[in-house]
């Protein structure tokens, strides 16, 4: 988790000034995207990932934000 703290701590200040949506490639078990909900600009968090990993169940229950899931193998 504390990369994932520390990579938002980094972009924080320098996110797009419109709403927008998150994507969060590979999102694992969304630990990235979490971080983002209650974003005042995040409109809708979009977690991609190959395969259901466990906990991405768990966070995503308790955003806030309007969130979509994908699996998906390219």
């Amino acid at each position: 988790m504390d990369r994932h703290t520390e990579f938002y701590k980094a972009i924080k200040d320098i996110i797009p000034e419109s709403p927008f949506t998150l994507i969060d490639y590979c999102c694992g078990d969304g630990a990235l995207g979490a971080l983002f909900d209650n974003h005042p600009l995040v409109q809708r968090i979009v977690f991609v990932d190959v395969k259901n990993i466990r906990g991405l169940q768990r966070k995503t229950s308790t955003l806030n934000t309007p969130f979509e899931v994908f699996f998906r193998r390219y």
